[in-house]
This record gives C-alpha cells, sequence and structure tokens, in this order.
C-alpha cells in the first residue's frame, strides 16, 4: 500500500515482515483509492503478492468540514478540515481526534489523534507539493480470552485476564513531490515507533509471572520515487509505456521481543538493529490488440 507515493508497509517489523497500519488515514482526505489485484502491475514489488492499494490525497477539498460525531461506548471524534487559497498555492489540513473506550469489561480507553497539512504550489506548467501527516494512538485491549473461562463463568463474554494489554503507535511523515506533463516524482522521510503488549497463553509457560511480551519497532525509513508514462503506436495499435524507479532505506533503531509482567521487561527474548536499504526499477508496455 502507498499513499502518495509514499510506502506504508513496513519490513522487517517487531510484530510482522510487511505489517501494515493505516490507521494513521483521515478518510475524508483520501481523493481516490486505486486497487489492484495479484503481481500484474511492475510497478508493485514488495507485499503485492495478493493485491495492492494506492491512496491520493486531495489536493484542494471540494468543501470545509467540521464535524462532531459521539456514539455508544463512549466514542466521540472530532474533524475540523479544508483547504484556504493564497497568493502562492493552497494550503489544505485537518485535525482529527477520536476517543472510544468499546463494550469491553476492561475499557479500551483509546485515544487517536491526526494532523495533516499540504501546501500546492504552481511552477509554470508543473506542480510541487510539501506534505505533512502526523499521527499518535494509545489504547488498552481485552484481546482473546479462553472459552472455558467464559463457559465456566470465570469471567463475562466481555471480560479480560490480563489488565496491562494494548500499545502505542506515533508515525510522522515528511514529504515533497514534483509532477509535470506525464511525469511525477518525490521524496520521503518518516519517523515511526510501535509497541505492542499482548498474552496468548496467560500462565502456560509462566505460572508465576505470566505470559505476557511486548513487541517493539522504532525506525526512520525515507526514500525517493518516480515514474512516467507515454502514449505510443505499434502497427498502428495503441502503446501505453509506463516506467520508473524508487530507492528506500528503513534505519530501524529497535525492532525487538520482550517477556513482560505488568508491561515491565524483565527478559529480552530478541532485540536487533537493522539497516536495510533497496533499489528498484520497473517498466512495462501495454498494447491495444483490439478496438477500445
Amino acid at each position: 500500500a502507498r499513499i502518495d507515493g509514499v510506502p506504508i508497509n513496513l519490513r522487517s517489523h517487531g510484530h510482522g515482515q510487511g505489517y501494515l497500519d493505516l490507521n494513521f488515514l483521515i478518510p475524508e482526505l483520501v481523493a481516490t483509492s486505486r486497487y489492484r489485484k495479484g503481481t500484474y502491475r511492475a510497478a508493485q514489488g514488495d507485499f503485492s503478492t495478493a493485491g495492492s492499494v494506492d491512496f491520493s490525497s486531495y489536493d484542494r477539498l471540494p468543501e470545509r468540514i467540521a464535524q462532531l460525531t459521539i456514539g455508544e461506548f463512549g466514542y466521540g471524534r472530532a474533524l475540523v478540515a479544508g483547504s484556504l487559497e493564497t497568493a502562492a498555492g493552497t494550503f489544505t489540513g485537518a485535525i482529527d481526534a477520536t476517543r472510544y473506550d468499546g463494550p469491553w469489561e476492561l475499557e479500551e480507553n483509546l485515544e487517536q489523534y491526526k494532523l495533516q497539512g499540504s501546501y500546492l504550489m504552481e511552477l509554470g506548467d508543473n506542480r510541487l507539493r510539501l506534505g505533512y501527516r502526523g499521527y499518535r494512538s494509545d489504547w488498552d485491549a481485552t484481546d482473546q480470552v479462553p472459552r472455558r473461562a467464559v463457559a465456566s463463568g470465570r469471567i463475562d463474554r466481555l471480560g479480560f485476564l490480563d489488565p496491562d494489554l494494548g500499545g502505542s503507535t506515533e508515525r510522522h511523515e515528511m514529504t515533497v513531490d514534483l509532477a509535470g506533463d506525464g511525469w511525477q516524482a518525490g521524496a520521503y522521510a518518516v519517523s515511526y515507533d510501535f509497541t505492542l503488549f499482548s498474552n496468548f497463553t496467560y500462565f502456560l509457560d509462566n505460572p508465576a509471572d505470566g505470559d505476557e511480551f511486548e513487541q517493539r519497532d522504532e525506525r526512520l525509513y525515507w526514500g525517493l520515487w518516480g515514474d512516467a508514462v507515454r502514449e505510443a503506436e505499434l502497427a498502428g495499435r495503441p502503446l501505453l509505456l509506463r516506467w520508473g524507479g524508487e530507492l528506500r532505506t528503513d534505519d530501524i533503531d529497535a525492532v525487538g521481543l520482550y517477556l513482560t509482567t505488568a508491561r515491565q521487561q524483565r527478559e529480552t527474548v530478541r532485540e536487533d538493529r537493522i539497516e536495510e536499504r533497496s533499489a528498484a526499477a520497473w517498466g512495462e508496455a501495454e498494447l491495444a490488440l483490439g478496438n477500445v
């Protein structure tokens, strides 16, 4: 998955290779979502075996938005978004805050904050856009519970056994992209922090301290990308040529798995420092054999 050319999947992640978290997106600022099935497009690389999606943000919002939504189980969301025309270009921004407890006996205590802004400028026949996205989320989690504990009446169906599960995540993204007639290119830098506390077996492995564990990922990743498209003819038939490339570096300061009790680390299962770089180039030709 990508948003405005920026890859979202995280490789060598503490929770799983290719981990994807879309919670930082503000849906009202997404202009288009382009889905592709399978690995049938040359432009799609890692993590596109099942399919891929490219999100594009609004350059200008069609209208200003001010919303306050209140629902059951402590749900509340406030959103303010809009575009402002200036002499040099267009500023588009949004602030989004969400609070939710959920139906669980152990309240979820979800607090989620998002901030997004972009500035669009016309440079002759080209378009330059500068962007920022910020996201922070904290929550508690009931997680899965044993069926036998519910059947015996020890806990309710929405009850819990470990009160310390949950986590937090934070993401900050800076982007710049330039687009012209049939081509576009961009650069990005993303700071990301993730902590998750889980407990799948409770007291099976450690009856004294419990089986709770922490997954951790802290990284900075950045890169460059570009692509182009040209229309041509071959034997009188329309021919569409596409090509592009990208560079990416993941500087992962800490990716680890720890045994914990009440969210306090007591043993390190594994902790790594990773620096991962990649370069890619692609091209494809699409020839129309029938009438279009």
